[in-house]
């Protein structure tokens, strides 16, 4: 499994290439930003505000274990 970070996908181009890598059922794409606009099975939302920077200072990637790609 594939395992891609894409921020924006709220709307725009990050939303867009989310959706396209999502249509490989090897992708699991996460997605971060705002607004969570996408609906399926391997895609996970983390709502963050990445304009601030005392929440992007907080945030941590989670361990993945036995990925493909990250």
């Amino acid at each position: 499994m594939n395992y891609i970070y894409i921020t924006g996908t709220g709307s725009g181009i990050g939303k867009a290439l989310a959706e396209e890598l999502l249509k490989d059922k090897n992708n699991k794409v996460i997605g971060l930003s705002r607004h969570q606009n996408i609906k399926h099975k391997n895609y996970l939302h983390i709502e963050i505000d990445l304009s601030k920077i005392s929440t992007i200072r907080r945030f941590r990637f989670e361990r993945i274990e036995n990925a493909d790609n990250i």
